[in-house]
């Protein structure tokens, strides 16, 4: 076996073959970590993490929008077949959808930025949601900037 722990899919863990579905759930694992700072199967073990990554095992922040939540678990769909490809990401509401300021908790004393992960034609705006109460540094297409922002609120 061969990778990260925190990123490998359950079919590399469990020994069996791969294909591309492998990484969308690198994605997913890449998603959580980039909006909350840590992988969602982390243990303290490599054992404990690829028990949970076979199992299924993850929880979301309660305070990640609806459409955080259906991305996120359908990459992290135990079934490769059963996740989406890369384009139906591109086209999922958590790219696509129009955010606003005034519909989301911050401070506006801290910098709005955004954040783009997969392109030109696809963004994502960084003031989703509540601020994080620390500074963190995001890429995006053009530098890199400190922002409070992320899509949930950091505990």
């Amino acid at each position: 076996m061969c990778g990260t722990p925190n990123y490998i899919s359950p079919e590399i863990a469990s020994r069996n073959p791969h294909s591309f579905a492998t990484d969308v759930w690198s994605l997913g694992i890449l998603i959580v970590t980039l909006l909350t700072g840590r992988p969602p199967f982390d243990t303290d073990t490599v054992h404990g993490t690829l028990s949970k990554v076979t199992q299924e095992k993850y929880e979301l922040p309660t305070t990640f929008s609806d459409e955080a939540q259906d991305l996120v678990n359908s990459t992290l769909r135990k079934t490769p077949e059963h996740r989406p490809t890369i384009m139906e990401i591109r086209s999922h509401p958590f790219y696509t959808k129009e955010y606003s300021r005034s519909s989301h908790s911050y401070n506006e004393s801290n910098s709005y930025q955004k954040l783009s992960l997969l392109g030109p034609n696809a963004s994502v705006d960084s003031g989703l949601g509540v601020s994080m109460g620390r500074q963190r540094s995001v890429l995006n297409s053009t530098s890199v900037t400190n922002t409070n922002y992320a899509a949930h609120q950091y505990s």
